[in-house]
């Protein structure tokens, strides 16, 4: 499901494969729209897109991640939901750590 992604710092990457234990693995494709300049910062904007896999892998992903900017495989259940949202929480907790310690 595509959606729109806003960050304080322009992004050195335009996926993440993130492996799961199960074998799955949660994957973020991100593709940079613009820059948003306000009096107090400026932000990054993204077209982003996420979703869960067993089939397709890191290689596939590796050699053209806009091409899954779009792909949707499944509805997901409440409780896939949940732990995407809890990786996605724990990436930006993760991103604000690093920009702390600058």
């Amino acid at each position: 499901m595509q959606q729109t992604a806003r960050f304080t710092e322009k992004l050195d990457y335009n996926y993440r494969y993130m492996k799961l234990p199960n074998g799955e693995a949660d994957v973020f494709i991100y593709n940079f729209v613009r820059e948003e300049k306000n009096e107090e910062s400026i932000e990054y904007i993204y077209e982003f897109n996420e979703f869960r896999t067993s089939e397709i892998t890191e290689e596939q992903i590796k050699e053209n991640p806009l091409d899954y900017l779009k792909y949707s495989n499944k509805e997901l259940s409440q409780e896939e939901k949940i732990v995407k949202l809890e990786n996605r929480v724990q990436e930006l907790e993760n991103q604000i750590e690093k920009i702390t310690k600058q």
